[in-house]
């Protein structure tokens, strides 16, 4: 015995994460219904929400061992992500590249939400 406490499932530490800075307190099972969702494209905007906070506060290598060690899988949830959410393209192109994901996709997320950001100032 080490001494160590248990090891948490991913998906628990991901649902902690999203949980973080928001009233909302992310179950498990919310974050599953979440992915599902976004996957889906039919995602309401409290999924949406839950699933940016979980891009955007959670750790990238969690989501990506939660989704099964499938780069296809991460891709396909930022990629669904950003198609509902355009200001979302920041988060997924870091966690893209934190993940060290195809650059042509992290491109093309970039390109998806530059109309959703600000516009600069002259």
């Amino acid at each position: 015995m080490t001494g160590l406490p248990p090891r948490r499932p991913p998906l628990e530490l991901l649902a902690a994460a999203a949980s973080t800075r928001s009233v909302d307190v992310v179950t498990p099972d919310d974050l599953r219904a979440a992915f599902q969702a976004v996957l889906a494209g039919t995602a309401d905007a409290l999924a949406i929400s839950r699933v940016r906070r979980v891009v955007a506060d959670g750790d990238p290598l969690l989501l990506y061992v939660h989704l099964g060690h499938r780069e296809t899988a991460v891709e396909r949830l930022l990629e669904a992500l950003v198609r509902l959410d355009p200001t979302a393209a920041r988060l997924a192109v870091v966690a893209g590249m934190h993940l060290r994901l195809a650059p042509s996709l992290i491109a093309a997320w970039a390109r998806l939400g530059e109309g959703s950001l600000p516009k600069k100032k002259q």
